[in-house]
């Protein structure tokens, strides 16, 4: 797992417009080409909640054999972020989480439900909609609720691995 945080240039995080920018792409085609010399022949692009935003538009623009798939958890809404993107060019497929009681004002369930519509359009797309979890401890958008899958942490990884392994994931948890 590598995970990938702001650039010291970008030293108040990431906004909509540099994660999808061709900076934003280039940065992790550089990145993607160093894991290939080190030997990784299967990169997967993953994004929570704003991340998704990258990784979708990440899955749009690079080429590299090596990347085989998108994952997207508690994504942002269709509406007002993803729909922007030329969705109509990702082709890898793609693995979507999204817990039913997300209450992050930004990443309803019925919105990642419109945004599963609109991908499987032109690629295919694996959806799990997790329920249940542990009473929340933090405010919505942050990671102990539903949008960071509080409580279900451990069964959501699981379904990670196994779609990256190539098994079938359930559409539903609990």
């Amino acid at each position: 797992v590598i995970t990938v945080t702001p650039h010291s240039d970008h030293p108040t995080g990431m906004s909509t417009g540099f994660r999808e920018s061709s900076e934003h792409a280039q940065d992790i085609a550089t990145l993607t080409a160093y894991l290939e010399q080190q030997g990784y022949e299967r990169i997967f692009l993953v994004g929570n909640s704003r991340g998704t935003l990258s990784a979708t538009s990440l899955g749009t623009r690079l080429k590299d054999h090596h990347v085989k798939g998108v994952i997207l958890t508690s994504s942002l809404e269709y509406d007002n972020f993803l729909r922007w993107l030329p969705l109509e060019q990702l082709h890898l497929p793609v693995l979507m989480l999204h817990h039913r009681e997300d209450a992050c004002r930004v990443s309803s369930f019925e919105e990642a439900e419109r945004t599963r519509a609109s991908l499987s359009a032109t690629t295919s797309v694996d959806f799990t909609e997790v329920n249940g979890g542990a009473y929340p401890r933090s405010a919505p958008c942050d990671n102990l609720s539903a949008h960071g899958f509080f409580g279900m942490e451990e069964k959501v990884t699981q379904i990670i691995s196994d779609w990256i392994g190539g098994r079938s994931v359930p559409g539903r948890i609990e």
